[in-house]
């Protein structure tokens, strides 16, 4: 109370606001007492001198010192003499009896609700939890980028002070995706953060561990500082020169010394967190960048196969074959970004596979297409585990407008080709995202591995995004465009294979098949073709309707139309995109309107 406002509790106040106003209890050591909840009138009355025995006082405010005259005096009515007959417009209050147990139920009240409120609570102030299995998702391919990690982690942490139990769920929340950097240095950090705090080890269900590509060095280099002469034609003599170390920051694409090798990375994992389920390696993209070593001295090693590799590199490879990465055995799902600095041969893969007996899922993105990165692929797919039901695998991004030239790839067909090993797997597998060059033996290899299988394929989405589609040496090789006529008749193909798979595999519900052209002129024409709830929309042709009609007689398809090209050519056009194209009218494309 304000120090200028002295007052005390009128008697007949005092007697009207207790019959007229709830209870409340309080507290003053072992003496309990019932008073009611008052205001402070204007009356200003000179506060009594003689506070009975026993009664409560009121503490200060904080902030103001402490004076006598300030304590205000709250007695119950029978110690005040007042024993006047209630009215019978104010009938009698029945105060409850003081129980100790009431107030700790009343601050006791949130932890007492189902767990179940609290998490939506949390849902509602931190967003929802996420799941950890993509198999909840409906879309084909679930992006792990940020799925768990939490935009807003500092603003949650004050939630933690609440009580007990949301400081759990919160941390639950916070440390459900962490992100290390892979050095040795944070690794050993991390190391002593969560082996001094245990109980969040429990918690942590997404690692991301990032390796910095660039080298930092600290070089000492003399720093020269000229003393002013007094004569201004004089020159400084060599007393005069001042040399002082100067720290000088260079950046180099090579290994640091204090990056991490792979075998650390898993080893960490592997003590820390036991509870973890997804696993996220970024190598990072760079020119001229080198590989992020697996083990410790023997980053350089190469492939005992291939034919560059020299005596002594493949003896040293023989001698590490053995050599294998920590196992965890509760991790199944795998992402790897910036893969050409960690898988280079089949070998690499290997590691990875033999240090996860548990993986479900992988997920393999390159930024630019390699020739070694193309040849690795293929090894791996011949030799996939079984248990790995869902596949992402991206060999050439959309960093480039261009997509590499079909020459780069035909020299390897002959050995490597990935659309016939990436087909064979299509039985074991339950989702399929892939990004790169395609043709229509994909579908071919895919429905001619069925016969092999006993049971039956849980297939139940593809989706590709063609960079370019694979043709014979004889074709010209004028890059994929809407211009190219070609290329179109290939895409068709590949259309028509596609459609005939969902013959042989009854599970498969989502198809989408799509071509971005960024550099079109009209890129509301680019072909592509999509299948899901039994409705197909995008490209047509005679091939595909006889094809789609023979495999799922059932299925729907939008109003074919052929005047959309002209539409789009007209000028003002402001249509969206098209549920149907012919595919002959893109034959006009390639000779002009």
């Amino acid at each position: 109370m304000d120090p200028a406002r002295q007052a005390t509790i009128d008697d007949s106040t005092f007697k009207q606001r207790q019959l007229d106003q709830p209870a409340a209890f309080c507290r003053d050591g072992n003496h309990q007492s019932i008073t009611s909840s008052v205001s402070f009138t204007d009356r200003h009355v000179k506060p009594s001198t003689a506070p009975p025995t026993g009664s409560p006082t009121l503490a200060p405010k904080p902030g103001y010192r402490h004076r006598p005259e300030d304590d205000i005096l709250v007695q119950p009515l029978t110690q005040s003499g007042y024993t006047e007959a209630p009215r019978a417009n104010n009938p009698p209050v029945s105060f409850p009896a003081a129980s100790k147990s009431s107030p700790k139920a009343h601050t006791n009240g949130l932890n007492d609700l189902p767990i179940e409120i609290h998490n939506t609570i949390m849902d509602h102030l931190a967003g929802s939890l996420g799941s950890l299995s993509s198999h909840s998702s409906r879309q084909p391919s679930r992006n792990w980028s940020h799925a768990l990690r939490h935009p807003r982690r500092k603003q949650l942490s004050d939630l933690a002070l609440v009580s007990k139990l949301w400081r759990s769920l919160i941390q639950e929340r916070l440390y459900r995706h962490i992100k290390i950097k892979g050095t040795r240095s944070e690794l050993q950090a991390c190391g002593d953060w969560f082996l001094t705090h245990p109980t969040f080890q429990g918690y942590v269900r997404h690692i991301e561990v990032w390796v910095p590509l660039f080298e930092i060095s600290l070089e000492t280099r003399p720093r020269v500082v000229s003393r002013p002469s007094h004569s201004p034609t004089s020159e400084n003599p060599p007393s005069s020169r001042l040399h002082f170390p100067s720290p000088t920051v260079r950046t180099s694409p090579a290994r640091t010394v204090d990056n991490a090798t792979l075998e650390e990375i898993f080893g960490c994992a592997k003590v820390l967190f036991l509870e973890a389920c997804i696993l996220t390696l970024e190598g990072g993209h760079c020119k001229k960048s080198r590989k992020i070593q697996h083990f410790r001295n023997g980053s350089e090693l190469k492939d005992p196969l291939d034919n560059k590799t020299t005596v002594e590199e493949s003896r040293t490879a023989e001698l590490l074959q053995y050599r294998r990465f920590p196992q965890h055995q509760k991790i199944s799902t795998l992402i790897l970004k910036g893969s050409w600095n960690i898988i280079r041969c089949t070998a690499d893969f290997q590691n990875l596979a033999n240090a996860l007996p548990s993986i479900r899922e992988w997920h393999c993105i390159y930024a630019k297409p390699k020739t070694d990165a193309y040849k690795a692929m293929c090894g791996a797919l011949r030799s996939l585990p079984t248990a790995i039901t869902r596949l992402n695998l991206c060999l050439e991004g959309l960093n480039g407008k261009q997509p590499s030239p079909l020459s780069k790839w035909r020299k390897l067909f002959p050995q490597y080709h990935l659309c016939r090993d990436l087909g064979r797997i299509f039985p074991q597998l339950e989702c399929l995202t892939y990004t790169g060059h395609v043709c229509c033996c994909l579908f071919k290899s895919a429905n001619g591995g069925v016969a092999n299988v006993q049971s039956n394929p849980g297939l139940k989405s593809v989706d590709l995004f063609v960079r370019n589609v694979c043709r014979d040496s004889n074709d010209m090789d004028n890059g994929p465009s809407i211009h190219n006529w070609p290329f179109i008749q290939a895409f068709e193909s590949l259309v028509v294979e596609a459609i005939a798979s969902l013959a042989f595999y009854p599970l498969l519900s989502y198809v989408r098949i799509r071509f971005l052209d960024l550099d079109s002129p009209r890129p509301l024409l680019n072909p592509y073709w999509h299948y899901e709830n039994n409705h197909a929309t995008g490209v047509w042709s005679s091939k595909i309707t006889m094809a789609l009609k023979k495999a799922r007689p059932d299925a729907t398809s939008y109003t074919l139309d052929d005047d959309y090209f002209m539409d789009v050519y007209a000028p003002g056009f402001t249509g969206g995109r098209p549920k149907s194209l012919q595919i002959s009218r893109y034959a006009s494309l390639d000779r002009g309107f």
